[in-house]
């Protein structure tokens, strides 16, 4: 049960806001706990991280909010989004029970296999297909077991894609699919899914009396392009902020903050945010949450009161 007197965000996200690379206290979920709780002491702060390092697509954001986060009491819900995947992901995932508003009441995925104790892996074990089968076995015997396999497959999926960059950049560019000018059918359709998990979402809040902030966190690209891979590439990130805009769901773009430090934001070799790069999203999110969310007393320059003794009322 959430204490008197506080203030809970429920993070939402993926591998981005878990904090894959990074220590749990350098996540900006918990940086952006501690500098809320610095700055406005007579309200207490609590930012719980439920990002997913394995992948988080918005329909899971949606059916997790709907049966377990609501259970923490959050007054604001933020989901941090990154379309380099997140809209692509939703290949593979079908829904065999549905509600009235055609909702996910169950989700599952011809691409991701998760156990029993709720570990998942990729690929995903299907008997229809011996190889998909054969390696989902493996990896519920012998690589969901052992921590060093679940570190180390990550890793070597990650070279293979940058070893495809370095030799055919062009092929490298399925982070890009959603944002660029025009898009395939297929992703068109999963922008169509992605959109009804949103609005989901946003009804799920509005009826539970939380406030509702979507987060992007744009591709490493598009804030660093050391190899100019996107040279060539005309991309149009507003199409999630229209649609938003036009739904009157808050909005934060994290870019433009993280642009300060360029190279420093995201790990070299890596697509995740640095313990720098952390630093600067959790700064852009409390600036959106200022900006978009909250409504402010001023009374003298050194102390914000709050209206209505409640952070963002």
């Amino acid at each position: 049960p959430k204490p008197p007197n506080t203030y809970r965000i429920l993070m939402l996200g993926d591998s981005f806001t878990f904090g894959f690379g990074v220590e749990a206290e350098q996540t900006f979920s918990k940086i952006l706990e501690t500098s809320l709780n610095l700055k406005y002491p007579q309200k207490h702060f609590e930012v719980i991280n439920d990002g997913l390092a394995s992948g988080f697509t918005w329909d899971e954001a949606y059916l997790y909010t709907k049966e377990k986060g609501l259970k923490f009491q959050p007054d604001l819900i933020i989901e941090n989004v990154f379309l380099g995947n997140d809209i692509v992901d939703f290949e593979g995932h079908y829904y065999e029970q549905t509600d009235s508003l055609n909702l996910p009441q169950k989700i599952k995925s011809t691409k991701t296999y998760v156990s029993a104790e709720g570990l998942r892996s990729k690929p995903a074990a299907s008997a229809k297909n011996p190889k998909i089968f054969a390696a989902g076995i493996f990896n519920k015997l012998i690589c969901d077991p052992l921590a060093s396999c679940r570190l180390i497959r990550p890793l070597v999926e990650k070279n293979i894609a940058i070893l495809v960059a370095k030799i055919n950049p062009q092929q490298s560019l399925p982070y890009f699919q959603f944002l660029e000018e025009n898009l395939s059918l297929e992703v068109e359709g999963y922008w169509q899914t992605a959109q009804k998990m949103i609005l989901g979402l946003s009804q799920i809040a509005q009826e539970n009396d939380i406030q509702l902030m979507v987060a992007n966190i744009p591709i490493k690209e598009q804030v660093w392009d050391e190899n100019n891979i996107l040279e060539s590439k005309k991309l149009n990130s507003l199409r999630l902020q229209e649609f938003l805009t036009k739904s009157q769901i808050a909005y934060c773009e994290t870019g433009e903050k993280l642009k300060e430090k360029t190279n420093l934001t995201y790990f070299k070799y890596d697509s995740h945010l640095t313990p720098t790069g952390h630093q600067l999203a959790a700064a852009a999110i409390e600036n959106c949450i200022i900006a978009n969310i909250s409504q402010y007393i001023i009374t003298r320059p050194e102390v914000i009161l709050l209206a209505n003794d409640s952070p963002w009322y």
